[in-house]
């Protein structure tokens, strides 16, 4: 990002930026990407992409900038064998039944804090992104929403609820040995640097808000192909609230025409190969998720080899949400990871979101 929007400020910026999905609304407003939406009108089959991901992706304020490449999802993991040996038949739905899972766990002996602990939430500064991405999950599982006409809308009902859950769990204790241990060892999630490393080497039993990286972190440190992923972990959507939704969040890449460019014609060619059918088949051949039909449709087979539970991820599609695509973002980002992080350290949920709230609004311009 920062490479790329001091090129462009330079004035040598390449013909086509790879973008991150999040950095579409800086570099739209920002007058570094080329208006393309007459030529999508004319050329390109916006039905064949995944709604949501067209919507969240390519198009800020009613303007088509940049075309969809490749996206994730984020689910719900576990260790088989620890449910198993607890009894667990199936993974929890709910938010009270993730509760009841991890206390399982620990009275089944098989979660032995501090060798080990039945529930990873993120925590750590060198994940900030991921230490957010669960309250905004927990957010939109309660109907909320971060934002509405660029006007902060989180401080309210939903936005409470998200962020007591994270404070309830991080204030339960286990007993293990005639010792006490915090059921979220939120010390040591604070300053981890690796949380999803933490997992894959079974110190945790279960992880809330992971993605398909999983896999790549699975086959460099155990040597696990896709069949021993499988065979090992469990996937599911992520547990909600008993009143509350499906949710969950994507993340993922785009490419654009840099409004700098001096071949406009032969650059819009080259990205719509980027981003045809093949062309999206291709990068999400990475271990990602086609975001559109016809590419899954052509290469699911192959899919299914790269990425573990493929079909699950692509059917959350449907409830899927995106991070605000504004030139604000990381910094509004910044607050909801410092709200977060003091809330599990003990802040008043309540006093953390007003805050939040109104640091967000001073960013934003909203007051």
């Amino acid at each position: 990002r920062k490479k790329l929007l001091l090129t462009a400020a330079a004035g040598k910026a390449p013909d086509i930026g790879h973008i991150d999905c999040i950095w579409v609304g800086e570099f739209a407003e920002g007058g570094y990407l080329m208006d393309i939406t007459d030529r999508v009108e004319k050329e390109i089959d916006v039905d064949d992409f995944y709604p949501r991901i067209w919507e969240g992706f390519a198009v800020h304020k009613d303007r088509v900038w940049t075309l969809p490449l490749d996206t994730d999802v984020r689910l719900f993991y576990w260790w088989k064998e620890d449910f198993e040996k607890a009894g667990i038949d199936k993974p929890p739905e709910t938010w009270d039944e993730l509760i009841d899972c991890a206390f399982k766990l620990v009275d089944k002996g098989v979660c032995k804090p501090p060798e080990r602990y039945p529930l990873l939430i993120c925590l750590g500064a060198s994940y900030a992104e991921f230490v957010a991405n669960e309250w905004y999950i927990r957010l939109w599982q309660k109907g909320g929403e971060l934002l509405k006409d660029r006007k902060p809308v989180f401080n309210d009902k939903a936005g409470y609820e998200a962020l007591k859950f994270t404070y309830d769990l991080c204030r339960e204790e286990v007993s293990v040995g005639g010792k006490r241990f915090p059921l979220i060892p939120v010390d040591f999630l604070m300053s981890t640097p690796e949380f999803d490393k933490d997992f894959i080497h079974h110190k945790f039993s279960m992880v809330f808000c992971a993605g398909g990286w999983l896999i790549r972190i699975a086959e460099s440190e155990l040597g696990w192909g896709i069949k021993e992923f499988e065979k090992n972990l469990g996937a599911a959507p992520h547990p909600r609230p008993k009143d509350g939704h499906f949710a969950t969040m994507s993340g993922g890449w785009t490419g654009g025409i840099m409004a700098q460019t001096k071949h406009p014609d032969m650059a819009w060619e080259i990205l719509k190969l980027m981003a045809s059918t093949d062309g999206c088949g291709t990068y999400a051949k990475r271990g990602y998720i086609a975001v559109r039909k016809s590419s899954y449709e052509k290469y699911k087979d192959f899919y299914k080899t790269k990425l573990p539970y493929y079909d699950l991820q692509v059917e959350q599609l449907k409830w899927t949400h995106l991070r605000p695509s504004i030139p604000e973002y990381t910094r509004m980002r910044e607050v909801f990871v410092k709200m977060v992080q003091s809330v599990a350290l003990g802040t008043d949920p309540k006093a953390a979101l007003d805050e939040a709230y109104e640091k967000v609004c001073l960013i934003l311009g909203a007051k």
